[in-house]
């Protein structure tokens, strides 16, 4: 059996935890060729429980690398070089700017495949250390991602040592329920003639939930209203909305019925100022949801007649609310969004060719 050593799994739940969680048990319900060790900076990382006591995954909490980085180096490289002779790593990055870790990686000389889950050049600081790591990291391990944008993001010019499996959603999770729609909007005291919008992710600068809330600001219609679901990590736009008082925007924070609440929508907004992958995006499309999104958003194995794709322009989206808004944009049901299936069978063909 081999181990699969398996770092990336923060203590917030996002969209790279979801990501980690869902593929760790669907591979090992799938086959019992592998195990997975989880190497985390967090005693409590996101779906613990779950992950050790119904999956049997195995684990290690190294030091914190922005209060200790050596500390945590030097331990990493203990766990990897430690490792059984035909166990692997699969390092889950957002960019080549943690040196710490990949020193640690490459001096264990374990056998490695990188995921990527970020296109990022917000900061120029930050994307230009990653540019410096990629010349130097990239070339020395497989890379993998759901779509070319991220493999460009973390390949050197001319490497082909890359492979795209597209991620994709339970289906059966996310589709379209009367009853769940009433019960939702009955929660939240949505009417039948009031047009609610969801948002849903943790709330930072790179969801851009701030924008959402100028757009609403521009609209002035009471009528429509915003929901915004996702811990709240950055308080900037709950502090406008407040500040503005706002009283159509609501922030409810993390949820456990999300694949509940597509089916209460009128319209699931995008607006993200990049995105690795855009789970959400799949989700509300296989409910059938109207949505709209920003032109960062990777839209790879996409087919949908009720999906609309804006540059982040308040104008331009202030426009495209009303429009869905004032012609009742209806749900379509024949939306091709990719397979969990595929995915899974994508990764396990992966593991067994390490």
């Amino acid at each position: 059996m081999k181990t699969i050593y398996f770092y990336g799994i923060d203590n917030n739940i996002g969209g790279m935890e979801v990501y980690a969680f869902n593929l760790i048990k669907d591979v090992l319900s799938k086959t019992k060729e592998f195990k997975f060790h989880i190497i985390s900076q967090f005693k409590d990382f996101s779906f613990k429980k779950e992950l050790v006591e119904d999956y049997g995954c195995e684990y290690s909490i190294v030091p914190s690398r922005k209060k200790h980085p050596f500390k945590y180096s030097k331990e990493i490289l203990k766990i990897l070089k430690d490792a059984e002779k035909d166990s692997f790593l699969q390092l889950n990055i957002m960019s080549y700017r943690n040196i710490f870790l990949l020193h640690a990686v490459k001096k264990s000389k374990i056998k490695t495949v990188i995921v990527g889950h970020s296109t990022n050049t917000d900061n120029k600081f930050n994307y230009f250390i990653h540019k410096i790591g990629r010349i130097f990291y990239s070339k020395l391990w497989l890379k993998v991602a759901n779509n070319k944008q991220i493999i460009e993001y973390f390949c050197n010019k001319n490497d082909s040592n890359y492979k795209i499996i597209p991620l994709g959603i339970n289906k059966d999770l996310f589709k379209f329920d009367q009853a769940k729609r009433d019960k939702i909007r009955q929660l939240y005291n949505i009417s039948d003639n009031e047009f609610m919008i969801g948002q849903i992710g943790r709330v930072c600068s790179t969801k851009n939930q701030l924008f959402s809330c100028k757009v609403l600001e521009k609209l002035d219609n009471q009528n429509i209203k915003l929901f915004i679901f996702g811990k709240i990590i950055d308080k900037t736009a709950l502090k406008y909305a407040t500040e503005h008082n706002l009283k159509n925007i609501k922030f409810v924070g993390e949820v456990n019925n999300i694949n509940e609440i597509y089916s209460a929508l009128d319209l699931f907004i995008f607006p993200s100022k990049h995105e690795s992958a855009g789970f959400v995006l799949y989700e509300a499309l296989e409910n059938g949801c109207p949505s709209i999104i920003s032109d960062n958003i990777p839209t790879d194995g996409i087919e949908s007649k009720v999906l609309s794709i804006k540059k982040l322009n308040l104008d331009v989206w202030e426009r495209e609310i009303e429009h869905a808004y004032n012609e009742k944009w209806q749900r379509e049901f024949n939306s091709k969004t990719p397979s969990h299936e595929e995915q899974i069978n994508g990764y396990i063909d992966l593991y067994k060719s390490l």
